[in-house]
């Protein structure tokens, strides 16, 4: 995972939400758990195929609700938990620049270096 995290070109949010995954035909619901403007970190109930397309439905919360395509372009190779990186294809500027917002707009309890209690021994 730190591999893939060493690649992004943008930073992410936590981002714990359900999304809509259409896939090979069959709509599923899934969970999100990253988000940034180029992609997002989600959990699917079934095993997804690297390289492949997917059309993901997703709630920004008091920004946007959005349907773009996606690649599936990282797989954790943890075999409990289906866990896959997907490249954002088509996003609207728009919404880039509004997702971008919202990581931006980070909690204290996202990011433990804002935090004043935090120290690197902890």
């Amino acid at each position: 995972m730190e591999e893939a995290k060493s690649r992004r070109r943008v930073p992410r949010r936590i981002y714990k939400k359900p999304i809509g995954l259409l896939y090979q035909g069959e709509y599923h619901v899934g969970v999100s758990h990253e988000i940034g403007e180029g992609g997002m970190l989600i959990e699917a109930h079934s095993e997804l195929d690297l390289e492949n397309l997917i059309l993901i439905t997703f709630h920004v919360p008091g920004i946007l609700n959005t349907t773009c395509r996606a690649e599936v372009r990282y797989k954790s190779p943890n075999s409990d938990v289906h866990l896959y990186g997907v490249e954002f294809l088509n996003l609207d500027f728009d919404v880039k620049r509004l997702i971008r917002k919202y990581v931006a707009q980070r909690s204290m309890d996202e990011d433990p270096l804002r935090d004043p209690h935090y120290s690197i021994s902890s």
